[in-house]
């Protein structure tokens, strides 16, 4: 009987494996993609939680000594640069640091880790904050007055 528990298992593990294994080839083909977020230094981003407008210069000198920039996503995300050896521009995300950008390539996926080959980097403009409504000039509503009767 313990057997037969155990034959049926490997035949659904197995039986697994095999039915799932297209899927998983699929997620680690290459596709086209942007991605929009905040380039950070990533030593730093990784250890302290730095990031920012307040953070970059210890980024730029960070990245000046050989550390690694990468991409924050919105959704907490951080995307790899990759550089293809074979791409005729190699774009570098130094000079974006702390601001906010929205870069193009072809995205790899292995391991849970997410990669770009970057072929172009453009900066987000930020958004300008929509103006408040202006405050109301009349008061506090009031009961409107009851009409005369004759």
């Amino acid at each position: 009987m313990n057997r037969r528990r155990w034959g049926t298992a490997l035949c659904a593990a197995l039986l697994g494996l095999v039915l799932t294994r297209p899927w998983a080839e699929d997620a680690r083909k290459p596709s086209e993609r942007v991605v929009t977020g905040e380039v950070v230094d990533l030593s730093c981003y990784l250890m302290l939680g730095a990031r920012g407008e307040a953070h970059r210069g210890c980024a730029e000198a960070c990245l000046a000594h050989g550390g690694s920039a990468a991409i924050l996503t919105d959704d907490g995300q951080i995307i790899l640069p990759l550089y293809d050896p074979k791409a005729a521009v190699r774009v570098d995300l130094a000079p974006y640091v702390a601001q906010r950008v929205q870069a193009r390539g072809t995205a790899y996926s292995k391991g849970g880790i997410t990669g770009i080959a970057l072929t172009g980097v453009t900066l987000v403009p930020e958004e300008k904050a929509k103006p408040s409504p202006e405050p109301r000039k009349e008061g506090p509503l009031e009961p409107s007055p009851k009409p005369e009767r004759k």
